[in-house]
């Protein structure tokens, strides 16, 4: 435990050394053959065990203890009960019981001139106070621990104390003054070498830099904090990187407090630490909600409330304030471990060193052999990628010829494709691209005459969606789009009639969730913004193999629409995301696709001076946002 309070008489002790069984169950066995005093003792050291794996258990010991400590008018004992009992009430949040439990045990220190017990009730009380918000007491408290840790030559008390006042001065937004209180500590632990209490300590200071508005020293000190906390392998205090950062970022980054939050919740669920996560999923809800992102905030609240509901048949839970105190216990495990190591080093004989050197051979000998098997690996591992390598360039090589043999059938199959704009003239431009491949307008030509007969082509397959919406139905092209012809458009309307229209034939396994608000207006050239529209769901809908979602929303700010498409599909490698909206680049390897469909999105994008972006994250989703200025 973080702090022993209590010396076991000698007899005690050496039993303790006699058994093999755990120190807890050795305990137990002598607590049935012990009484009086010494009974009391074991009471007492069995609930400051306990008192955080199982508070129930450790509060029957407490009671005990104080009950026969008072029929034995064993003052110091009951003191020591008491306290335990205090902090147990802090940790199942009955602060005023809290409180009046240790102040009875400080009136007893006081009286037995007690300084480890005025301690431990100083560090409780300053806890207790944090947690009621009344925040010059807990001041006070943590200044009179660090006081009395420094009495008793205790630094991991100090830095404690020091960390504690730290995170008050936070809470009070003196946040100069908690980062020379948090520098403060971060010296004691560099002193004493303590990992944990560097690691906890550098997350502080890295909170007090970002309250300063100072975020590249914050983001050393993350660094620094999170690089002990991956050497020494600790998912509690990975667990406390996580929860800080997201606090962070909450306001003024939200990608990234929504990437630590996620980290958070998986870990914290690993961890067992179900409320913890409830939290957490009600928070990400929120996240998503400032967003905009209306369907995935529900569908985490539902998660928050499913777990709530499960939670409520729960008990005996960590409280929310444990996983600092089990940390705390941490920094002083560590420390007490370092000096037992230390201890024990200057007084091994002859036969332990050569039992040592033997395990440091064999420990010699397996390093090696792993970091054979780990080259080794590597090596797989590099032929595994140049197999791969080969495979993509023969597949480029493959998609190369594929497109050539699409260019030319694009005056192969002129009837099919060229009706509306006359196959002659684009088949002449085929002739003229391949006979001229060394011209620079060879190109652009083609593209052009291509992407004609593609609007086309796709304009006739919207004779429905155009009359819903009083769209004239002769065949546009780019270059002849007019800023007179432009009109305000019912988003509304027009994303209705797109989904209708696309809708009738995927009804049974895709499912469109769309966000109306009829207030949105949009000033465009109607006839490209309904071809835009139906090309960006169209590539949705073709990207999802089964069953998918398809999430459509749209908002306007100060100075912009946002229009949003998300699908739950196949999604887009990183190395294609960069040329998806090239002119006859294709995911979907068939002739039927010329690659041509985002290229003209690209362009009436373009033409209405707005941005296209694109994410998407491979077997995952892909979304397609819009953004059309006012100016």
């Amino acid at each position: 435990m973080r702090i022993t309070f209590l010396l076991l008489t000698v007899l005690t002790a050496f039993s303790l050394k006699s058994y093999s069984q755990s120190e807890n169950d050795s305990l137990l066995y002598i607590l049935n053959l012990s009484a009086g005093i010494e009974k009391i003792n074991i009471l007492n050291s069995l609930a400051d065990r306990r008192k955080l794996s199982n508070t129930e258990a450790a509060r029957l010991y407490a009671q005990q203890a104080a009950e026969l400590a008072d029929s034995l008018d064993y003052t110091e004992g009951k003191g020591y009960a008491l306290q335990i009992l205090g902090f147990i009430d802090y940790l199942n949040g009955n602060f005023n019981t809290a409180i009046r439990n240790n102040q009875d045990a400080l009136a007893i220190a006081d009286k037995f001139n007690d300084m480890e017990l005025m301690k431990r009730v100083y560090e409780v009380l300053a806890l207790v106070y944090e947690e009621s918000k009344v925040f010059d007491k807990s001041l006070l408290y943590f200044q009179y621990a660090y006081e009395q840790n420094n009495k008793l030559d205790n630094p991991v008390g100090m830095g404690l104390a020091l960390m504690g006042a730290g995170r008050v001065y936070d809470k009070l937004a003196q946040y100069g003054v908690a980062l020379n209180s948090n520098r403060e500590s971060l010296t004691v632990f560099q002193q004493l070498g303590n990992n944990i209490g560097i690691a906890k300590s550098s997350l502080a200071i890295a909170k007090n830099y970002f309250y300063l508005d100072l975020p590249d020293s914050g983001s050393y000190f993350f660094k620094q904090a999170e690089n002990i906390i991956l050497d020494i392998n600790s998912n509690d205090l990975l667990l406390d990187l996580y929860l800080e950062k997201v606090e962070i970022y909450a306001e003024s980054h939200i990608d990234s407090s929504l990437y630590y939050i996620r980290k958070a919740t998986n870990l914290a669920e690993r961890l067992g630490r179900y409320y913890l996560k409830r939290d957490l999923l009600l928070e990400t809800s929120e996240l998503y909600t400032l967003r905009g992102e209306y369907q995935v905030a529900y569908n985490f609240h539902q998660a928050y409330s499913h777990l709530n509901d499960s939670l409520l048949t729960l008990s005996d839970e960590l409280s929310p304030g444990s996983l600092a105190l089990s940390l705390n216990d941490a920094i002083y495990s560590e420390q007490q471990s370092r000096s037992a190591r230390f201890a024990g080093f200057s007084s091994k004989g002859l036969g332990d060193w050569l039992i040592i050197g033997f395990g440091l051979m064999i420990i010699g000998i397996a390093a090696i052999l792993i970091w054979l098997a780990y080259r080794y690996k590597i090596q797989q591992k590099s032929l595994k990628k140049m197999g791969v390598l080969q495979k993509e360039i023969e597949n480029l090589s493959s998609e190369i010829i594929q497109k050539e043999k699409l260019i030319v059938n694009l005056k192969v199959n002129k009837n099919n494709h060229l009706e509306e704009t006359g196959g002659s003239e684009v088949s002449s431009a085929s002739d003229e691209w391949i006979g001229k491949k060394d011209q620079e307008n060879a190109d652009d030509n083609l593209l052009e005459k291509a992407m004609n007969t593609f609007i086309a082509s796709e304009w006739r397959k919207l004779d429905r969606a155009r009359s819903e919406l009083s769209i004239e139905p002769a065949v546009f092209y780019l270059d002849q789009i007019k800023q007179e012809d432009w009109n305000p458009v019912n988003l509304d309307a027009l994303t209705l009639s797109v989904i209708q229209h696309n809708y009738e034939d995927t009804a049974d396994r895709i499912r469109i969730h769309h966000i109306p608000d009829p207030a949105i207006n949009l000033f465009c050239h109607a006839g490209s913004m309904l071809l835009l529209i139906h090309n960006l769901l169209r590539n949705s809908i073709e990207s999802i193999d089964g069953e998918g979602d398809i999430f459509i929303d749209y908002f306007s700010d100060s100075d912009k629409i946002t229009y949003r498409i998300i699908d739950t599909g196949n999604g887009i490698t990183p190395n294609d995301l960069n040329s998806v909206v090239e002119p006859f680049f294709s995911t979907r390897k068939s002739d039927k696709h010329l690659g041509l469909g985002l290229t003209l999105c690209r362009e009436i994008v373009k033409i209405h001076n707005a941005v296209i972006k694109i994410k998407s994250k491979p077997e995952t989703a892909t979304e397609v946002t819009l953004e059309f200025y006012y100016t």
